[in-house]
């Protein structure tokens, strides 16, 4: 039975580690999309400035 534990708890370790890299990749991504949409809009900004 302890060894069981062991096993179970071993692996709600690597379940929560993957979830953490998720969660990095997850704000990585949502950060990038935020930043493309900004630069688009700070574009249409230069070049309605520009005319």
């Amino acid at each position: 039975m302890t060894i069981k534990l062991e096993h179970i708890n071993r692996r709600l370790d690597q379940l929560e580690e993957m979830m953490e890299r998720l969660e990095k990749r997850l704000w990585l991504t949502v950060y990038g999309v935020v930043a493309v949409i900004l630069a688009q809009a700070f574009q249409s900004v230069l070049t309605a400035a520009t005319n």
